[in-house]
């Protein structure tokens, strides 16, 4: 298992290779953050689009793929399987992430 963080205080992607199709858990915590993040994939590299995760701290685990808006409390989501290529799309209006 790899571990990794990385506060975000501007617009950014955050991408990660994943090896065999692992599934991808990740912990958000806003500080005063506005701004939006979408988790996407890739089968090449350079097309992404949206793909579906779950909340873990959800009492209902439903597939998603909407953008998450503001978060702040401390929350963690799993990117589904399989998946080669991830980019967490971080876009930030205000506050850190």
């Amino acid at each position: 298992m790899q571990r990794g963080s990385e506060t975000v205080r501007a617009t950014k992607n955050i991408d990660i290779g994943l090896e065999a199709g692992n599934t991808l858990l990740v912990q958000l915590t806003g500080s005063s953050f506005t701004g939006t993040v979408d988790f996407q994939s890739s089968m090449d590299g350079a097309n992404f689009d949206n793909t579906p995760y779950v909340s873990k701290d959800s009492i209902t685990a439903v597939k998603s793929v909407s953008q998450i808006s503001n978060p702040s409390t401390r929350t963690v989501y799993i990117v589904l399987a399989p998946q080669a290529q991830v980019r967490i799309a971080v876009a930030v209006t205000s506050g850190s992430l």
